[in-house]
């Protein structure tokens, strides 16, 4: 039953804890499944838990006019081979961001059909963040002029 969940939210080595139904919003309490976590500059696996960060809540995806968020706690490690310690990185989410990719490729495909100002209020993101996403997806380098 919860590997379906992973699979429907595409939530790839997680594990949910709890669920939690609060109006228009469904919060997920997930947790990371591995117990090791590979350095980002040398590559080396590392199970050296050093701490965990304040919880994350992240704007995952919509489901049937409810947003689901995720909220977990982001692991911190010592590297094993350089003695530094790293922020394990999760794969849906870009640094610094409070939405996963999936709410912004989403996003961009509403805006195909509808304004600026309803997207906004039904993914919750703002018009800069918007703005940014059209940028990155049509930048001028990938268009070629030849064609």
């Amino acid at each position: 039953m919860e590997s379906n969940i992973i699979s429907l939210l595409k939530i790839p080595g997680f594990r949910v804890v709890d669920v939690q139904l609060a109006g228009e919003e469904i919060i997920l309490a997930v947790r990371k499944r591995s117990k090791t976590a590979r350095c980002p500059t040398c590559n080396k696996r590392s199970k050296i838990l050093k701490d965990y960060r304040l919880p994350s809540r992240i704007l995952h995806m919509t489901l049937s006019l409810q947003r689901v968020y995720l909220v977990f706690r982001k692991r911190r490690f010592t590297c094993t081979h350089r003695y530094k310690i790293f922020t394990e990185p999760i794969a849906f989410v870009p640094r610094f961001s409070r939405s996963s990719i999936l709410v912004e490729q989403e996003a961009l495909e509403r805006l195909s059909d509808s304004s600026f100002h309803t997207t906004t209020k039904r993914f919750g993101i703002s018009y800069g963040k918007l703005t940014l996403l059209l940028k990155r997806a049509f930048s001028l380098s990938s268009i070629d002029w030849r064609k």
